[in-house]
């Protein structure tokens, strides 16, 4: 049984556990929002495979980038390294994404979006 609780951010959860006997658990609704429910179970969303390439102004890769992808809502960060051709592959769950892109002392930040199957932009110009 779910029960509600006014404001709509969170719910409280009963199930019976044996004869007589009820857990009850508080639960921020906000928290499993993006979550899909299997049976009893909460699944985190599946991550995607996507994959894009760091360029120069004049369309060269830019080798040894980190790229940090931090996702709107926070709940997902992922780093990785751009190769010697400036492209990079990575798993993240979909959504809407900062992503802080830095060689050497100099970063750039950019917004980007995750969908079913690809990563928008896929080219970022670091100049």
């Amino acid at each position: 049984m779910l029960i509600a609780i006014p404001g709509g951010s969170s719910f409280a959860q009963q199930r019976n556990t044996g004869p007589g006997e009820l857990e009850s658990t508080a639960v921020n609704a906000a928290f499993f929002a993006d979550q899909e429910k299997k049976d009893d179970a909460v699944v985190p969303p599946k991550p995607v495979e996507v994959s894009g390439r760091i360029v120069k102004g004049d369309g060269s890769g830019v080798p040894n980038c980190e790229l940090k992808f931090t996702q709107l809502n926070g709940k997902f960060t992922q780093t990785t390294t751009t190769g010697a051709n400036g492209n990079f592959a990575f798993a993240a769950p979909a959504g809407k994404y900062k992503v802080l892109a830095r060689v050497g002392p100099k970063t750039k930040p950019f917004d980007v979006s995750i969908s079913a199957d690809k990563l928008e932009p896929a080219t970022l110009v670091f100049e």
